[in-house]
């Protein structure tokens, strides 16, 4: 099964007291170099919670460009230094990494 993206604005949703996010108005103050905390998800394994790089900050659209900023442990599809895409629902937390 291929793993998916937590929407974890959702997921705060169902947990509001366990599952703290960030606010969602505060992503498109993401700079380039900055990183924000994503989560993978599949049936039947573990969820991992990884970093990416930002390289692109849409705020109308509401999605991030960015590559895997550490080695993942459990979903070994995601590489090093891969491209992709996530939706500011994904972004669990973020750094400013300047």
């Amino acid at each position: 099964m291929t793993p998916t993206l937590v929407d974890v604005v959702e997921r705060n949703r169902q947990h509001p007291d366990t599952f703290a996010v960030p606010d969602q108005a505060q992503l498109p103050l993401v700079a380039i170099g900055d990183v924000v905390k994503v989560c993978l998800e599949a049936p039947n394994k573990e969820g991992e919670r990884f970093w990416v790089l930002v390289t692109e900050n849409n705020p109308l659209a509401k999605t991030f460009k960015g590559t895997v900023d550490n080695e993942l442990v459990v979903f070994d599809g995601f590489p090093l230094h891969m491209e992709m895409e996530v939706e500011y629902r994904h972004v669990l937390d973020w750094w400013v990494m300047q």
